[in-house]
């Protein structure tokens, strides 16, 4: 009987989950209207712009501390982010409240209300996968990517059919979240916290503080890239570009989630032994480059099709901001690698200097691409994604002592597999809409996709066959428990 490994089935879970997200935002976008995303987005926009800065690191923090006991350390972490989440939804409310007078839209109150009702509870289940990551239960952690999924997906559809609008996309996550919160509760249960720790606190604020106001600047910068949409073309153009963004995450950071979830335990672990640390990080590297170079150039070359299939006629913006926004795939997959080697290093000062940076600059390209519409916005927010993760990894380069010639010849044939494939895509479907224009064009759109997919794993295979190698050894590679963990936590 074959045996698959626990990172491989959390992988595989979250490849999964991954896929019916993209099924049940395609069924949602089909049934809610771009004005009932805009709206939606709009609610969440101000909260970011005011003060909302993240949980702080919490959760990822929670995977690398050591040396005190786990019931203090989530006791700890429990209460923290509790406290935050209870100023965080005080705050969306009243930006609720605010936003519905403006607009005069009551619905907005109403939405405010459930998302930070559902914040709050993300926030505990958050803590509790990572208690669960600590402990690299990788197999209960696939079981519950499966039961929030799932939950979501389900609720999502039924009540988009029901016809409730905006509020499907609020109750969505409410909906599936509370069952997901159940379902954990026999993994990795909440109990009232009795071993807070202040110094355990100031931990958490001091590792976590950096990246939770490097988040909080990045937040600024995308709200205010929302109401700069908003205020060029309304809610929906808001509509359309927060498509865009959500379809370029699904195959960007929620693609490299399910990898990170498997690797950030491991750089925990590597981080005090720099001949490991180095290896794990390049293979991680690779790895994560392997899926995000196709999707990229996937998104790209099937970007026409993929809207008018699943998205709906009403969604016309959306592909040439897909084909700006596709390209911060590659982006994303570095910054992935870069903020967890960051955090698990203790140099999160990193991502705060580069999010400063980033915003700073920010200002300058809105002048330099504001005649260009949306699209010149888009182009603005893909440079801020490269941007920020160069920053981050020159800071790391050094100390890690990155095998620099080796890495950039992997990563250019790589990118030429992905261009090859990609170009094929492109020049496949052009010709079989002039060939057969009768073809229908979901049956195009697969035959592209599939033909594609094979040419790029086929040139990988011909030319990086020892990139495949090392995935499946990174796969097995095995770590200390927790009681054994190294790395900063200062």
């Amino acid at each position: 009987m074959i045996r698959i490994s626990d990172k491989l089935q959390l992988i595989g879970s979250s490849f999964f989950s991954q896929g019916l997200r993209i099924a049940t935002t395609l069924v949602m976008a089909r049934l809610l209207s771009p004005d009932d995303y805009g709206a939606y987005m709009l609610v969440l926009a101000l909260p970011a712009l005011v003060g909302a800065m993240g949980d702080f690191g919490i959760p990822t923090t929670l995977v690398q501390l050591k040396n005190e006991s786990e019931e203090a350390i989530v006791d700890t972490a429990f209460v923290l982010g509790t406290l935050l989440y209870i100023v965080y939804g005080c705050l969306t409310i009243a930006g609720g409240i605010y936003l519905s007078m403006t607009y005069d839209d009551p619905r907005l109150i109403v939405v405010a209300i459930i998302s930070a009702s559902s914040n709050l509870l993300t926030a505990w289940y958050n803590i509790q996968l990572a208690v669960l990551n600590r402990r690299m239960d990788f197999r209960a952690e696939s079981k519950q990517n499966l039961w929030f999924s799932i939950s979501t997906a389900g609720a999502g559809v039924a009540l988009a059919f029901a016809g409730l609008g905006v509020y499907a996309l609020a109750l969505q996550l409410l909906v599936g979240q509370l069952i997901a919160n159940f379902a954990v509760l026999r993994l990795s249960p909440l109990r009232w916290p009795r071993q807070f720790s202040m110094p355990l606190a100031k931990t958490y604020f001091g590792l976590g503080g950096k990246v939770s106001l490097a988040l909080y600047v990045s937040n600024v910068q995308g709200s205010i890239a929302n109401l700069i949409v908003n205020h060029m073309g309304g809610q929906v153009a808001l509509g359309a570009w927060g498509r865009t963004t959500q379809v370029q995450a699904m195959f960007g950071q929620n693609l490299l989630s399910s990898f990170e979830r498997v690797l950030y335990p491991l750089l925990c672990r590597a981080v005090d032994d720099p001949d490991r640390r180095r290896d794990l990080f390049v293979r991680s590297l690779l790895l994560l480059m392997l899926p995000s170079a196709f999707a990229c150039v996937w998104l790209i070359a099937g970007r026409e099709a993929m809207v008018r299939l699943v998205l709906g006629p009403q969604w016309t913006m959306v592909p040439p901001l897909l084909l700006i926004a596709a390209l911060a795939i590659p982006a994303n997959a570095f910054g992935s690698m870069g903020y967890r080697m960051a955090y698990a290093m203790g140099r999160t000062d990193l991502m705060l200097r580069a999010g400063f940076i980033d915003l700073i600059l920010f200002f300058p390209m809105l002048g330099i691409v504001w005649s260009y519409g949306v699209p010149g916005i888009a182009a603005a927010w893909v440079f801020g994604r490269f941007l920020t993760t160069t920053l981050v990894l020159a800071g790391l380069w050094r100390e890690i002592n990155v095998p620099t010639r080796y890495l950039f010849g992997q990563m250019l044939r790589l990118a030429f597999c992905a261009v090859s494939a990609g170009l094929a895509m492109a020049w496949g479907a052009a010709w079989l809409e002039s060939a057969l224009p009768g073809m229908n064009l979901l049956l195009r759109f697969i035959t592209m996709s599939v033909a594609g997919f094979i040419l790029y794993i086929a040139l990988v295979l011909l030319i990086q066959r020892d990139l495949i190698r090392s995935a499946m050894q990174l796969s097995r590679t095995r770590a200390a428990p927790p009681e054994a963990m190294t790395g900063s936590t200062n």
